[in-house]
């Protein structure tokens, strides 16, 4: 039966790579064609605009949705697929974001280091370990391209680096590392509208189709130490879920961008989905997460923008369980290996400023920053809680 149940699961997979590559191929081969089509399904509210801005004695613009040479041209560095490219440009992007996490949390309530590994008979919550706090490094490697005037093309590859400090029931403290390629992405933005006039600003939208590769490890293991009840010492074991480095599943990330400019002013709003297809090799899925970013800027000089951005994630608990963490589970070794202890929702408020250079033999850059710390924090916990988020970054366009 597990022999059937596994080519089953095989074949299913092999469904919806054929099916997600079969999507890009399409989406290549009929660029030109979809490009006229999404004029067409556009044309007649841009008419109505254009003859609205015409009784107001003013021109309407239409299709202008990259101003290069101004800071704000980019959405804050923490988001990503916030602009499109004209046909022929080029960016290559480095981010580089660290998170930091400390304290737990269950829902919004906190709960001390200690009160998580005090057993349940005097009131805790029975944890042999605990995680105290833990450091989440991402190196972010993007190139974009615009194909057509209408499509472009956006590849994402992270180099994930993750440190987690524990302290277990007898006082004792060890640290366990990952680190690898995590789940790459490529995304295919498509231009909805664009329009602008001296009375209205400028509207812009569009519209993104993104496919997560599992290219991550789930199956990072490190060192550990031995209970003293089983003799001591160390051994080596697989880490738990959020030391892991991918999801081991196909995803599809589906975002939708609307940008607004005015003078010296611009604002952004872009809800995110992410679903994982199906579980992975070790019969669990990452839970499937939403994502809502919302931000301002405002155009210090020619030459600097400062931002605002409220960023509100929720996400699921995993679906399944990995089989290597059952005798983990039984015994309440530590809640990082209990798959109904992953969900939760958060709300950061991050500031953040765009630094653009003059320009030198055609190439156009920047260096970006932004920092917040969360507002709000509910999590299906016991779960570490984030304490805050750095992001920095530099891009090059060509």
């Amino acid at each position: 039966m597990k022999k059937i149940f596994s080519h089953v699961q095989t074949s299913v997979r092999k469904y919806w790579v054929a099916l997600i590559l079969g999507l890009l191929i399409l989406g290549i081969g009929l660029a030109q064609a979809h490009a006229a089509l999404l004029d067409g399904l556009f044309s007649d509210l841009e008419e109505g605009w254009a003859e609205d801005a015409a009784e107001k004695g003013e021109t309407l613009t239409i299709g202008d949705f990259y101003q290069a040479e101004v800071p704000d041209a980019h959405g804050p560095i923490g988001t990503m697929a916030n602009h499109t490219h004209n046909y022929g440009e080029f960016m290559f992007s480095y981010r580089y974001m660290n998170m930091f996490m400390k304290g737990t949390l269950n829902g919004t309530d906190g709960i001390s280091d200690q009160n998580v590994v005090r057993p349940t008979q005097v009131g805790g919550e029975g944890f042999v370990v605990t995680p105290t706090d833990m450091t989440m490094q991402m190196h972010m490697f993007s190139g974009m391209w615009g194909m057509t005037d209408t499509l472009t093309w956006m590849l994402m590859v992270p180099y994930i680096e993750n440190d987690m400090n524990h302290l277990t029931r007898g006082g004792g403290t060890f640290r366990t590392s990952s680190n690898g390629i995590g789940d790459v992405r490529l995304v295919s933005m498509w231009r909805l509208y664009a329009i602008e006039s001296p009375s209205i600003g400028a509207h812009k939208t569009h519209f993104n189709f993104g496919v997560g590769f599992p290219t991550g490890s789930i199956n990072a293991e490190d060192v550990v130490p031995r209970p003293p009840n089983q003799g001591g010492g160390k051994f080596r074991t697989t880490l738990p879920y959020p030391m892991q480095l991918g999801s081991g599943t196909f995803s599809i990330v589906p975002s939708l961008a609307y940008l607004w400019g005015s003078g010296d002013f611009s604002a952004g709003v872009m809800p995110k989905g992410f679903v994982y297809l199906g579980e992975n090799s070790q019969d669990y899925a990452v839970g499937n997460k939403f994502n809502l970013n919302s931000w301002g800027a405002y155009r210090a000089a020619d030459w600097i923008s400062l931002s605002v951005r409220l960023n509100y994630e929720w996400w699921a608990n995993y679906r399944g369980a990995d089989p290597r963490f059952d005798q983990a589970v039984q015994r309440q070794l530590v809640y990082t290996v209990f798959p109904n202890l992953r969900g939760g929702e958060r709300l950061d408020m991050l500031g953040g400023a765009n630094v653009l250079f003059p320009e030198f033999m055609g190439y156009e850059t920047r260096l970006a920053v932004e920092y917040g710390q969360p507002i709000y924090q509910n999590l299906e916990g016991p779960q570490l809680a984030t304490d805050h988020v750095l992001w920095l970054g530099f891009q090059l366009v060509h």
